[in-house]
């Protein structure tokens, strides 16, 4: 109820909508088991992310965008000198 609470009055209070939800979440777990589960949390986020295929997943969506942004800027350079011959 507590978090509840706290989303309602920090919203009110013209915080942003995601920031209200984060802040209501930690006073959660302060609520829930006084500072204890903020101190594990952390870790078991890292250990949780620390697996392979995870840690792959954004370098492949860099190296997708880096070739497509490569081609795109091709593109338009051919379009730019196909003016200046025409």
């Amino acid at each position: 109820m507590i978090v509840a609470i706290c989303f309602v009055a920090l919203v009110l209070f013209g915080m942003p909508i995601g920031f209200a939800i984060g802040l209501a979440g930690v006073v959660g777990l302060i609520d829930m088991g006084g500072t204890q589960f903020l101190q594990i949390g952390p870790s078991k986020i890292f250990n949780g992310l620390n697996i392979f295929p995870f840690l792959a997943v954004p370098l492949r969506h860099w190296v997708v965008y880096t070739v497509v942004e490569s081609e795109k800027q091709l593109g338009e350079r051919e379009l730019l000198e196909s003016d200046y011959h025409a």
